[in-house]
């Protein structure tokens, strides 16, 4: 499961991507998250510098 927060318009749209993460964080849930910075452009507009991605750590043995 992938969760992008992007200013593309094949992501996820900004005001709702990462919108469970943000609640899985805020129930105590933070150590199955892996998060990763995909881009990055100090060039643009503060609110559209990075790209990151979520992804649910797979714990399978």
């Amino acid at each position: 499961m992938w969760l992008t927060k992007a200013h593309t318009s094949q992501e996820a749209p900004t005001s709702i991507s990462g919108s469970s993460s943000r609640t899985l964080l805020y129930y105590g849930y933070g150590d199955i998250l892996e998060a990763r910075i995909q881009y990055a452009n100090v060039e643009n507009h503060p609110e559209r510098q990075f790209r990151v991605v979520v992804k649910i750590k797979d714990n399978r043995k």
